[in-house]
């Protein structure tokens, strides 16, 4: 009997009430990772971007690496980068690692929309607090 060589990793981009939402599913690793950064590198300008990561069900260092090279663009482009849907394993990835701290993490794309649209009626030196 032959091992099932697993989920597929897949990306998808969105609009969900004007916001960029980047769906990523299946195993993040080093061998499709490639393929979540040529999406996250062209989108390095929009505004507000979520990365919905709710459906991934593995990912490792080269998959974490990615996330963390496009919290330091958005960094560099003024976009605002939110993950949603990590689950109980990513989370602890990312308190383990100090990153939760780093990214805006938000439970579900409803709860990060929602933060989206209250930021958008706030001035813009209240947006994002203190650099």
């Amino acid at each position: 009997m032959t091992p099932s060589p697993g989920p597929t990793f897949t990306v998808t981009v969105g609009q969900d009430a004007g916001v960029t939402v980047v769906r990523a599913a299946g195993q993040l690793t080093d061998a499709s990772a490639p393929l979540l950064r040529t999406q996250l590198r062209q989108l390095a300008d929009v505004p507000v971007l979520i990365v919905d990561v709710s459906d991934l069900v593995f990912w490792d260092s080269a998959g974490l690496a990615e996330l963390v090279e496009a919290w330091r663009r958005s960094r560099n482009t003024g976009t605002r980068l939110m993950l949603a849907g990590a689950g109980p394993h990513l989370t602890q990835v990312l308190e383990l690692t100090g990153l939760h701290t780093t990214f805006e993490i938000h439970p579900q794309v409803a709860a990060a929309l929602r933060a989206a649209a209250q930021s958008r009626q706030q001035p813009a030196d209240e947006r994002f607090g203190p650099a």
